[in-house]
């Protein structure tokens, strides 16, 4: 994690809508990391994107991304690589 100090996101910068099916405030950041990349990544708005790298840090959002090989994660990898670098 980019920032031990902070257990959630800033949740002002990510849609609710994004999190439908459970309540935000009980989301296991930690714990469900891979699941509330892909979700950011799957309905792409640059804010949320942003706020989810500066929390799980870079590095940790390819790694999860690149595990993801198929479909519409690939693109997004190819298009984080590309704005980061």
């Amino acid at each position: 994690m980019a920032e031990e100090n902070f257990q959630t996101p800033d949740l002002s910068k990510l849609r609710r809508v994004l999190f439908w099916d459970t309540v935000m405030e009980n989301i296991d950041w930690q714990r469900q990391r891979r699941a509330v990349i892909e979700r950011v990544f799957e309905y792409v708005e640059e804010q949320e994107i942003q706020e989810i790298i500066l929390f799980y840090g870079e590095e940790e959002v390819k790694r999860v991304l690149k595990d993801k090989k198929t479909g519409w994660l690939g693109t997004k990898v190819t298009a984080l690589s590309n704005t980061t670098t």
